[in-house]
């Protein structure tokens, strides 16, 4: 995985605070399961408190 990321340059998306849709595209080259990626998404901000700042 960590091979994966470096070689299509992960963090160089990642560091430009991308959307799920942005990221899935990337890591899947489609938007199969978009719509539950973007829950558990909304789901780990909410427990992380990412939402306030």
């Amino acid at each position: 995985a960590g091979y994966w990321w470096y070689n299509n340059a992960m963090n160089v998306l990642c560091d430009k605070n991308p959307t799920v849709l942005q990221v899935t595209k990337k890591v899947n080259g489609g938007t199969r399961g978009l719509e539950e990626r973007q829950q558990y998404f909304t789901k780990a901000k909410g427990i992380f408190n990412l939402d306030k700042k």
